[in-house]
């Protein structure tokens, strides 16, 4: 319910926007070398999410976006001892798992096309993809079963174990967006693209968010 309604609250903003095309008294018919570099982040599933640099070239534009992020810990936290209740057949070992540190990085590439634009908006259609690489540690510690009485008790087995989580996404897709101005050197891009993902799935409800400074 809440991606509905964000949705819908972005596909408003949208048709406000265009509809304040057709009621602009000023309208840029020529693009301005000012507007032409900004910098600022982006978020997105085809955009990918980071810092990012759009290049507008009168009506065509490239935009990149480069990001990363590390959470979590290289230190593992096992129990000596692990108890469990079992009514029948306790299995004689048990393993337990444990997190690691997380690596994510991710970029992508757009490329857009002005339809019109205002003295204060851009309306545009814009495609392309992100790819993004995820690795995740994992630690494992087996326990061998030493007690039966009333709970079945296992002590540590060895040292832990580690591996990886591997995971490569690429995302592509395409539609509509716009910019708008937030103030002499800021301006607010609001997309709503048409996705297909990694994992071949078609999504469009979820927009993509961005803030730029343009050098001016």
């Amino acid at each position: 319910m809440n991606r509905l309604v964000f949705t819908a609250a972005m596909l408003i903003i949208l048709i406000i926007s265009f509809n304040a095309y057709a009621q602009e008294e000023k309208t840029s018919t020529t693009f301005e070398e000012n507007d032409s570099q900004g910098f600022g982040f982006h978020f997105g599933n085809v955009s990918g999410t980071g810092y990012a640099y759009r290049y507008w070239m009168d009506k065509w534009g490239i935009q990149g976006v480069i990001g990363g992020l590390t959470s979590g810990t290289n230190k593992y936290s096992f129990p000596g001892i692990i108890q469990e209740n079992y009514a029948l057949d306790p299995p004689l070992i048990l393993t337990d798992n444990d997190e690691g540190r997380k690596y994510s990085f991710n970029f992508g590439a757009n490329v857009m096309y002005s339809l019109k634009r205002t003295s204060n908006t851009n309306f545009y259609v814009h495609g392309g993809f992100s790819w993004s690489y995820v690795d995740k540690k994992f630690y494992r510690q087996t326990y061998s079963l030493v007690s039966s009485k009333e709970l079945y008790s296992y002590t540590v087995t060895g040292k832990p174990t580690s591996h990886h989580d591997i995971k490569r996404n690429l995302n592509v897709g395409a539609g509509p967006g716009v910019e708008i101005d937030v103030g002499k050197f800021f301006k607010v891009a609001i997309e709503l693209p048409l996705t297909f993902t990694g994992d071949r799935e078609f999504i469009m409800y979820i927009p993509q968010v961005g803030l730029y400074y343009y050098f001016r």
